[in-house]
Parts: structure tokens; C-alpha cells; sequence
């Protein structure tokens, strides 16, 4: 079955006023509260298909709300550590102030990238009434997901060897990425009149993804 999408306005956890003058303490929190932000784009990676080739007008606008959260959140992270940027803060912490922001901003593109390319290409889908067949692409999908879920659980725990591990798998995702383009192109070679249109929205998944 497929993940429910909902969006139940996801607001900051973990980013307390009292440890913004403790630099190192706040930056902890800042951790914690991207890990919720990734949480948040893993519930979009997990609907982003299902909404986009088959998904009704409400999935996407309920995908749009998951974005909308992701947004909330990066800039609140944002907010955050530019209050903890006018404290004095020795060169590790005004480095780890930076990467921290990259992250955010990384997880931010994410979800925009996803909230883009689905929610167009499920509407033009809507609007032409187009229905597609049931494709599998779960080898791909799952492994975008589990990747993602490691990233934050080596994050969460600063694990670096999880983290590590995590950039190592680029080979296996390329492999993974060729497998399913070669798949949807075949479907394309045999399909109908719809075949066109559902070769390029799954082909811009597969982009999002691979950019992931």
C-alpha cells in the first residue's frame, strides 16, 4: 500500500531561545531540528510517485503542504543560527555555523526539487486525464529513501562511519539509475499514446532522485 500523505503543519521542535548564547549547545539543537526537517522530506520522497503518475488533486496539494513544512522549518533553522552568529564564536564554530546552514539549505532544495517537477506533473496528467499503468521502481525508490534515513541517522548521532558508508553508495545508486531508466524507456519503446508523458514524468523522478 502506499504512504498516506498528510501534513499536519510541522512546526521547530528543538530550537530553544536559552541556548543561543552557548554557541556549541545551540548548534546540538540545530542538529536535532534538521533531522526533523529530513524526516519530513523522507515523507515526500515516499509519496512523491504514487502522488505524480497516480495521485489525486488533494495528494498533491497535500504534497505541496510537506513542502510547505520544509519551508517553515529551513527558515526557522536559519533565523536560528543567525542569532547564534552575532554571539562571539570561535573560527570551529563559526565553521560548523556554515556547514550547518548547507545542510539546511541542502534538505530546503530537496523538497522544492520535489514539490516542483511532482505536483507540475501530476497536474498536467490531471488536466489531460491521462492514466498510467502501475510501473515498479521500487529497488530505486527504496534505496533514495534508506540512503536519506541513514544520512539523518548519522546526523542525529554524528556517526561518521554510517555517514561514510552513505556517500560510498554512489556507484550502486548510478546502477540503480541506469536500471530504471532502461526500464521506463522500454515501456516507452512498447507502450500506447500515454507512454510519452509517463516516460517523462518518471524520468524526472528518476532526476530528483539521482540529485538527492
Amino acid at each position: 500500500h502506499a504512504p498516506k500523505l498528510s501534513s499536519d503543519h510541522v512546526d521547530p521542535r528543538f530550537l530553544h531561545a536559552v541556548y543561543i548564547e552557548a554557541p556549541s549547545l545551540a548548534f546540538d539543537r540545530v542538529r536535532l531540528e534538521l533531522v526533523h526537517m529530513g524526516e519530513t522530506v523522507v515523507r515526500m520522497l515516499e509519496v512523491a510517485r504514487q502522488a505524480a503518475l497516480f495521485g489525486s488533486e488533494g495528494e498533491l496539494r497535500k504534497l505541496e503542504a510537506l513542502d510547505d513544512d520544509v519551508d517553515r522549518l529551513h527558515e526557522a533553522i536559519l533565523h536560528y543560527l543567525g542569532r547564534v552568529g552575532r554571539e562571539e564564536l570561535t573560527t570551529t564554530e563559526a565553521k560548523r555555523l556554515e556547514v550547518l546552514c548547507l545542510v539546511a539549505n541542502y534538505l530546503e532544495n530537496s523538497g522544492d526539487l520535489m514539490e516542483t517537477n511532482v505536483v507540475a506533473q501530476g497536474t498536467q496528467r490531471l488536466e489531460r486525464n491521462i492514466e498510467f499503468p502501475k510501473t515498479e521502481l521500487a529497488g530505486l525508490d527504496g534505496f533514495v529513501r534508506n540512503a536519506m534515513r541513514d544520512a539523518l541517522k548519522a546526523l542525529a548521532e554524528r556517526d561518521t562511519q554510517l555517514a561514510a558508508s552513505v556517500i560510498n553508495r554512489q556507484s550502486d545508486m548510478d546502477d540503480l539509475v541506469n536500471q530504471a531508466m532502461g526500464h521506463i524507456s522500454r515501456e516507452l519503446i512498447d507502450g500506447g499514446e500515454d507512454a510519452l508523458q509517463s516516460f517523462r514524468i518518471q524520468s524526472d523522478l528518476i532526476g530528483v532522485e539521482k540529485r538527492l
